[in-house]
């Protein structure tokens, strides 16, 4: 039985290498990742949502509230990583009225497949109806079906100063068509 196992062990062995690969190995090519991520490819981010918002003005008046947004803006890709440069307007209505900001930022994914993360680095600039100036760091999960067509599920946290300090969190469930 020894002497068996000694002489069929090798051959297994090389017959197991001869196998073709399991169908496993075969699910991740380098050309597929390429094609799914977003270098060189302007975007239309449209993103509805909700915000946390809090207030505090200078003359010690404030307040927390529940908003509803909707993020409107455009992406372009970065040639060498896929990492996109955004411009975006948010819309947003709370109790008190409406408003409005500025964004701009930066988004840093991490993957290269249909699902990724990302994390946002932005500049948000409320507008009305107070103007203030802030940072927004937000992160998230993004799948892409294709490369021109994705969507995405975020949060974020921000503070803004003004005539007073404007801060809290939000999150929405946007898609994203891209253009090469």
């Amino acid at each position: 039985m020894v002497a068996f196992a000694a002489v069929w062990r090798p051959v297994l062995l090389v017959l197991l290498m001869l196998l073709p690969a399991p169908a496993v190995g075969e699910a991740y090519r380098f050309e597929d990742a390429v094609d799914l991520d977003h270098r060189g490819q302007l975007g239309i981010r449209f993103e509805p949502g909700v915000m946390v918002l809090g207030k505090a003005a200078l003359d010690g008046t404030g307040g927390w509230g529940l908003a509803a947004g909707l993020d409107l803006g455009a992406s372009k890709g970065l040639a060498w990583c896929g990492n996109e440069l955004s411009v975006r307007a948010r819309l947003f209505q709370t109790g008190d009225g409406r408003g409005l900001a500025a964004i701009a930022g930066y988004r840093a994914y991490a993957g290269s497949q249909h699902w990724k993360t990302f994390a946002d680095l932005d500049l948000m600039v409320p507008l009305a109806p107070a103007p203030a100036a802030g940072a927004r760091l937000g992160m998230g999960l993004m799948y892409d079906p294709s490369r021109r067509l994705g969507f995405s599920l975020s949060v974020g946290a921000f503070a803004a100063l003004g005539r007073g300090l404007v801060s809290g969190f939000d999150g929405g469930l946007g898609v994203q068509v891209r253009f090469d």
